[in-house]
């Protein structure tokens, strides 16, 4: 005879598991001190993992991923892991996760296929980070420009002034 399952329906299980992605979308506050020094707190969100999404509802990672091979259950855990996957890759495109350690989870826990991280590239991944950098790039650019014609306005109006 089994034990008792801890989440006798699909939706109590599916419940949890709204939770544990609700709790990491509000964030959690900390500290970060400016380029000018002063000290701000911010508030980020949690990245979403298996083994948070495990911890939350009370199961092991090897629980957790048992109740998704249950035909009740699979879909609710497969929706729960592509959640989890496709922010870490989008994470790793957009640059707030490091695109490297995301390959490496994703080939862990997603079942991509990689060669050794250093010899294998990643040209979607690649390629968005490198359109990110160009766009701010160009953004810092006309930063700059904008600041450069405010200071020259002002240099000309104090020498008018004189």
């Amino acid at each position: 005879m089994g034990r008792k399952k801890k989440y006798p329906t699909p939706e109590s299980l599916q419940k949890a598991i709204d939770a544990y992605f609700a709790e990491c979308d509000k964030g959690k506050e900390h500290q970060v001190v400016t380029p000018r020094g002063q000290v701000v707190t911010k508030v980020e969100p949690t990245p979403y993992t298996v083994e948070g999404l495990g911890l939350a509802v009370g199961l092991t990672r090897k629980a957790l991923l048992e109740y998704g091979e249950r035909d009740e259950y699979g879909d609710i855990i497969s929706r729960a892991k592509q959640k989890i996957f496709r922010s870490w890759a989008e994470g790793g495109v957009s640059g707030r996760f490091n695109a490297k350690i995301v390959a490496l989870c994703l080939a862990a826990n997603a079942g991509y296929v990689t060669k050794n991280i250093d010899e294998h590239r990643f040209p979607e991944l690649e390629a968005g980070i490198k359109e990110l950098a160009k766009v701010r790039r160009h953004e810092l650019k006309e930063i700059a420009r904008a600041r450069a014609l405010q200071e020259a306005k002002q240099v000309g109006s104090k020498s008018k002034k004189k």
